[in-house]
């Protein structure tokens, strides 16, 4: 965002002055509203309401443009990819363009319909209270340092006490056992209260508890301190230590949670710091191991909740990368068994149960939607709602009958166009495009900070020379510096989205298509890249490549992610559009459709093509049916014949549409899309 500022003389301007004030998406118009705000409409990025500050809001990067709110725009959506991962689906977008181009994981979720929200930052837990009442009354907030109770009065929340509620350090759990008594568990001490100072009784900890989970409905509490597991009963208004077990490793996370509803805990379960498993115990007649497992690979477990769904028992285990397995108990045994895992983020998952619509489900809270606590609430005034806590706001909101989209956004800050997703290495490919400078002794300047830029890991040139390069205009002297466009393939973590590898374009090269292949009988899977050359005085381009790429998938190598380059083969035109068939490659170049098989060598060679095109852009393949869409003579439907090596063409649109898109719905049902935003159905006769 630039400032211009006019001089006036006496009758003329005397100057023109131009400031940068910061960073905002790329604007499609510029609305000044008020007081210094600003609406940015943006065609290729997010809209913003932005604030104009006189002072740096950002003295790092000198900006004095502070983002108030952002709206989420996923168009132009160049290309799309739809992951089912463990029974999952999500869509990912290639959004945006320029410096705003991004990914956008799209899933569908629960919606929050927020009643009220307060700004209270440094949240650390959320518990409800009642006394001798249907509802909640005091909302207990705890700190880091210091725990807040507040005192629930309609839609007012106000600052209170409760006789022996301990208020000076941090509350591990708080919550009723009975309508006139409390349970409140912190560091040193678990007391049992009834809030109006009448009766009060505590266990003293010998040891620093660092875990808790409380059965509220039997009064069974569970502790964690270091590697001891510590037992305790509320009984005829005493609490009772009943055993204690010492585990060969710290504990990470403990749950007591009753199978039924309002029943007594049977079971616990533990997940450990060192090893990272998770183990069930039994509570009666003694504390001992029923059954152990490990989890795969090094992050540790740091939530668990037993839940009973559909009449089937489940343990549920959230690791600290946003990973969330879940067994199936044994009910005779109590062995965990059928382990599975569902990705939900990348950050540290809380597992919570919660009643919505008088039906029992589990709440999977997770810090990529930005709740980092939760409880749920139902006072006089917000019934069957949830409280919430962002990390800087405390929100309180009911769950909408409607599912909702939720969307998450990976800034890449270069043009994204092309993606793919590859379930055996669990990795995205996408292919990317940035402008740079190009100086005169041929050094190249990174205009911004990118996502192929960014990445340690790259196969990228050291030079470039510029003398096929287009001349900018927007630098006073040509001779010096120049724009080229360049080109890149990137490797993605499909569960973290970090930047595992960039191989770079050779110069003039664009990437045009993109996909996975399993090839012939090769049990290694590839990405396959199709490119064009592209020069300043061509109509069209006349050189293209096709690019085998293999993803080192050895967990225990340094080159894990590494992106290796097995085979090429040169083309005589742009590769538009590829896909697999029976095993083989088939690609749109020009005016043909060409079919590659995978030799022994690990070499791509033509086996037979299709000429009745004037530029084919795009393909589907269905069994042994290829839909090709082209760019002016709509859609035909070929047929390969596998034992004469070639194409016979079936059925044909004869109506002259524009084709932007293609996709074969079943064997006698097309779809197509064209330039004017129609999409049209085709049904073979």
């Amino acid at each position: 965002m630039l400032l211009l500022v006019k001089e006036f003389g006496k009758d003329e301007i005397k100057d023109l002055k131009i400031e940068l004030l910061g960073s905002i998406s790329s604007p499609e118009c510029l609305v000044y509203l008020d007081n210094s705000v600003a609406f940015v409409g943006s065609r290729y990025g997010d809209s913003q309401l932005v604030k104009l500050s006189t002072e740096p809001v950002d003295p790092e990067s000198n900006s004095f443009v502070d983002v108030i709110d952002s709206y989420n725009n996923l168009g132009p959506i160049r290309d799309l990819v739809i992951i089912n991962s463990e029974g999952q689906n999500q869509v990912i977008t290639c959004s945006g363009a320029f410096k705003d181009g991004s990914l956008r994981i799209i899933r569908s979720g629960i919606g929050i319909d927020t009643l009220a929200s307060v700004e209270l930052a440094g949240v650390k837990g959320l518990f409800l209270l009642r006394l001798d009442s249907e509802y909640d009354r005091y909302m207990v907030v705890t700190f880091a340092d210091i725990t807040h109770l507040l005192l629930l009065d309609g839609e007012e929340m106000e600052d209170t006490q409760l006789p022996d509620f301990e208020l000076s350090q941090p509350t591990l759990y708080a919550g009723n056992f009975t309508p006139n008594r409390i349970i409140q568990i912190t560091a040193d001490n678990v007391r049992l209260i009834s809030g109006d100072g009448s009766f009060k009784v505590g266990w003293q900890s010998s040891s620093k508890i660092t875990l808790c989970s409380v059965n509220s409905h039997s009064g069974q509490i569970l502790l964690g301190s270091g590697d001891q597991i510590i037992y305790l009963q509320i009984a005829n208004d005493q609490i009772q230590l009943v055993n204690q077990v010492t585990c060969q490793n710290e504990i990470a996370c403990l749950d007591i949670s009753p199978i039924e509803e309002k029943a007594v805990s049977k079971v616990f379960a533990v997940g450990f710091w060192n090893d990272q498993s998770v183990a069930l115990y039994s509570l009666e007649p003694e504390m001992k191991l029923v059954s152990e497992e490990k989890l795969s690979g090094e992050v540790l477990p740091r939530s668990l909740l037993i839940i009973a769904m559909e009449g089937i028992i489940y343990l549920l285990v959230a690791l600290g990368d946003g990973t969330v397995y879940y067994f199936r108990i044994n009910a005779e045994n109590g062995c965990l068994t059928e382990q599975k895992k569902v990705t939900l983020g990348t950050q540290p998952t809380l597992l919570k149960k919660f009643v919505t619509k008088g039906s029992e489900a589990s709440l999977l809270q997770c810090k990529l939607e930005m709740v980092n606590q939760v409880a749920q609430l139902n006072s006089d005034y917000y019934k069957e709602s949830l409280v919430m806590s962002d990390g800087e706001n405390l929100i309180i909101g009911t769950i909408d009958d409607i599912q909702k989209l939720h969307i998450r956004t990976i800034p890449l800050y270069e043009c994204v166009s092309r993606i793919a997703y590859q379930p055996e290495t669990n990795t995205i490919a996408i292919l990317t495009s940035r402008i740079e400078y190009v100086l005169a002794d041929g050094q190249r300047s990174y205009g911004r900070e990118s996502v192929s830029t960014m990445c340690s890991s790259k196969t990228a040139q050291t030079q470039v020379d510029k003398s096929n390069a287009p001349r900018s205009s927007s630098y006073d002297d040509a001779d010096q510096q120049c724009e080229v466009e360049v080109h890149s393939l990137c490797v993605l973590d499909a569960n973290s989205f970090e930047c595992l590898y960039v191989y770079e374009l050779a110069k003039m090269e664009i990437g045009c298509s993109l996909c996975t292949a399993s090839l012939a009988d090769d049990l290694q899977p590839y990405f396959a890249v199709g490119t064009s050359f592209v020069y300043g005085e061509d109509t069209e381009s006349k050189q293209g490549r096709i690019l085998i790429f293999q993803v080192q998938n050895n967990v225990n190598s340094a080159e894990t992610g590494k992106l290796r380059l097995v085979a090429e083969k040169e083309v005589k035109g742009a590769v538009y559009s590829m896909t697999t068939l029976s095993n083989k490659l088939i690609c749109c170049i020009n005016t043909s459709v060409r079919l590659f098989e995978w030799t022994i060598e690990k070499e791509l060679r033509l086996e037979c093509s299709h000429f009745n095109f004037i530029t084919a852009l795009y393909i589907k393949t269905k069994g042994d049916l290829v839909l090709a869409a082209d760019l002016m003579k709509s859609i035909c439907l070929l047929s390969y014949k596998a034992i004469d090596s070639s194409f016979e063409e079936i059925a044909r649109d004869y109506a002259s549409e524009w084709m932007c898109a293609c996709e074969i719905i079943d064997s006698d049902t097309f779809l197509g899309g064209e330039n004017h935003f129609n999409i049209f159905v085709l049904k073979r006769m």
